[in-house]
């Protein structure tokens, strides 16, 4: 299922950094970053995932059941 498209703000200055928080997290094989600028001469990125490795542990029900583990991914 696709969730819809986001538009995340970045800084405004060549300095700063800024940290966004995907809430709910996302559980994904590939994520596109399109770079976006009211200034088409001033588009620039850098971006850095932090996530955590998943596991599928399946259920006596046949259901599977998703446990994330608390090691960061670099």
């Amino acid at each position: 299922m696709l969730r819809p498209i986001k538009l995340l703000p970045g800084n405004t200055d060549t300095y700063s950094v800024v940290e966004q928080v995907l809430d709910p997290p996302l559980l994904a094989t590939r994520i596109r970053f399109v770079p976006y600028s009211l200034h088409l001469r001033t588009v620039c990125l850098r971006a850095e995932l932090i996530g955590c490795r998943w596991q599928v542990t399946p259920l006596a029900s046949g259901i599977s059941q998703y446990v994330f583990a608390y090691t960061l991914i670099k």
